[in-house]
């Protein structure tokens, strides 16, 4: 388990970003330099536009589901050969990366 800031980057079909339960995750824009001093457990999502805009949301750490996978990263290919896959999920407050994914 890790105890790390997650940055999500929604560019490619590389990872499944799905918020389960009764409503979808909640955020606000924030500036890019926030990215340069991020807290643990929390979670941004980059996100660039048809224009190649690119926006920064601060997810809203309560409206992330609790003990779901929020995302499910698909193996990859990495530098090292090796594929890399999992999920990441909220267990008692903190954003945990699970690999494998068990859910």
């Amino acid at each position: 388990m890790k105890k790390l800031a997650l940055v999500m980057a929604v560019i490619s079909t590389l990872c499944s970003f799905t918020a389960f339960g009764a409503g979808s995750m909640t955020g606000v824009e924030v500036p890019f330099e926030t990215l340069s001093k991020i807290e643990p457990n929390t979670v941004f999502i980059v996100i660039s536009d048809e224009k190649g805009v690119v926006k920064i949301v601060k997810v809203n750490h309560n409206s992330i589901p609790i003990g779901e996978p929020f995302l499910r990263v698909s193996p990859n290919s990495s530098d090292t050969g090796q594929p890399q896959g999992g999920c990441w999920v909220r267990i008692n407050g903190l954003v945990i990366w699970m690999d494998p994914c068990p859910y």
